[in-house]
């Protein structure tokens, strides 16, 4: 006589049940996918935004790179600054003591202005932001907002992104480590744009969905949604648009092309790049097309004052 096998639950009854996942449609080539936010009172209050999904980077895909690894096995001369790095190091300092110690006082009036200019500076050098968002799943979305764009343009960019079913959830969007939350309602960040919250040029924040049992959204279906065993609960748009996510640029600390050193071993690359940065030191030229033994101002300097 056949049995039917027990399950075991821990819902209570009266907890709402989340729906079924669905399967994962399987990542392509990304795509550009437009939503149209409009007004609830004024139809002809429009916003479009332009989004992009891309799946969780799978575990192969995190794994060091061949040009990852010759980081870790770089010469001991590449970490030892050149004669003209410790010169523009000693500038940078020089210039900075005199800015906090010999600057004349400044009204605040003249300190307001220059505050001004240099949020200009900054909306100038950043006029776009590139924000995304990462799901308990990992898989991101993409968007790209003007800097001076409030946070009330970011809510609506992820509420319009989510399933009808629960475009009502309430959602908190945050940074981490430290956990820093960018609450729609909390006064402080009220009529600041992202340039303002720092956000500017690119950022990458937390989505958490919270229970509101009064819009029908109980802690059990909360937690259904914050499972990362699950997709996230976005429009069949954006879900069909899934793509891989683009690899991080890379670049080569080694430089390319051959030169004198090409041919010979590492250990031997390794010791002629050493003698080579000793040379140039203490000689104070740049190179070989450098000043030879003519010493550097600023080592001038330390000389006198030890004759002194």
């Amino acid at each position: 006589m056949s049995q039917e096998p027990i399950t075991m639950s821990s819902r209570m009854p009266g907890d709402a049940v989340a729906s079924t996942p669905q399967p994962q449609p399987q990542p392509g080539p990304a795509k550009t996918v437009i939503l149209t936010s409009v007004h609830p009172t004024d139809p002809s209050k429009q916003r479009a935004f332009e989004y992009r999904y891309y799946a969780a980077p799978s575990s192969s895909s995190q794994g060091p790179s061949a040009l990852s690894r010759s980081l870790l096995d770089l010469p001991e001369s590449y970490f030892s600054p050149t004669p003209s790095e410790l010169q523009h190091a000693h500038h940078s300092h020089v210039k900075r003591t005199h800015d906090l110690v010999d600057r004349p006082l400044l009204t605040q009036k003249l300190r307001d202005q220059q505050l001004r200019q240099h949020e200009r500076d900054r909306a100038q050098r950043w006029p776009l932001t590139r924000i995304r968002v990462r799901w308990p799943d990992r898989s991101l979305l993409e968007g790209v907002f003007p800097s001076s764009d409030k946070l009330v343009h970011l809510y609506e960019f992820v509420r319009l992104a989510l399933a009808d079913d629960v475009r009502d959830c309430p959602f908190v969007l945050y940074q981490s480590p430290p956990r820093t939350e960018y609450r729609r309602s909390a006064p402080h960040l009220k009529g600041k744009s992202l340039l303002d919250l720092h956000l500017a040029p690119s950022s990458a924040l937390y989505l958490k969905f919270e229970p509101s049992p009064s819009l029908g959204f109980p802690p059990a279906r909360v937690d259904a949604l914050n499972d990362p065993a699950r997709g996230p609960p976005l429009v069949e748009a954006l879900r069909s648009a899934v793509a891989v996510l683009p690899p991080p640029l890379t670049f080569d600390p080694r430089g390319e092309g051959g030169g004198e050193g090409e041919g010979e071993g590492d250990e031997a690359r390794r010791k002629r790049d050493k003698e080579d940065r000793i040379r140039r030191l203490l000689s104070g030229g740049g190179g070989k097309g450098g000043a030879g033994g003519v010493a550097p101002s600023w080592m001038k300097l330390g000389k006198d004052a030890h004759k002194k």
